[in-house]
């Protein structure tokens, strides 16, 4: 198995790299995807090859996190994407393609990825921002052991965003 990859019963993650990049393009360009974690937005190649790039230099940090490929067990198709966004605040991010909700793949590998956080000895809380209307991703927060602690403005759209923490010993 590849360096920083993780296995759940029904999943094998592996850190995005560029080889990534057409399978990301097309998951970040499904409309469900993109009204809600793109704001509604076509991506660019050039963007998701700077999330690429942003992720394996988060998994070089001693955290070793970053954004996980999601692929389904046993023919290791690409079904999505999970993993850490770092800013202001460490963030989990976690979509699957329209084809492949409502089957808990996101609840599943997002506890994969904070497992992984926990086990290297991180205790930081973790946000998850989820934009109101987006009661899948609501769902999978609470699910998480997330608490709602706010809400804040959505940077491109101004649109109210739900805050949640993810305590360091969830899930």
């Amino acid at each position: 198995m590849k360096k920083n990859a993780l296995q759940t019963e029904r999943l094998l993650l592996t850190p995005i790299e560029p080889g990534d990049v057409p399978f990301l393009l097309a998951l970040l360009r499904e409309e469900a995807v993109r009204k809600y974690l793109c704001d509604d937005q076509i991506i660019e190649q050039d963007a998701v090859r700077g999330f690429v790039e942003q992720s394996q230099a988060l998994f070089s940090t001693e955290a070793g996190i970053g954004l996980w490929l999601l692929r389904s067990l046993p023919v290791q198709e690409p079904v999505g994407l999970c993993g850490f966004l770092q800013g202001d605040d460490l963030e989990i991010l976690y979509v699957v393609g329209s084809a492949y909700t409502g089957r808990g793949l996101a609840t599943e590998a997002s506890r994969a990825v904070l497992e992984r956080f926990q086990n290297n000895g991180q205790t930081a809380d973790i946000l998850a921002v989820i934009d109101r209307p987006n009661l899948s991703s609501h769902f999978v927060a609470r699910k998480l052991g997330a608490e709602q602690i706010g809400t804040r403005a959505n940077p491109t759209t101004g649109e109210e965003m739900s805050v949640y923490r993810i305590p360091p010993h969830s899930p």
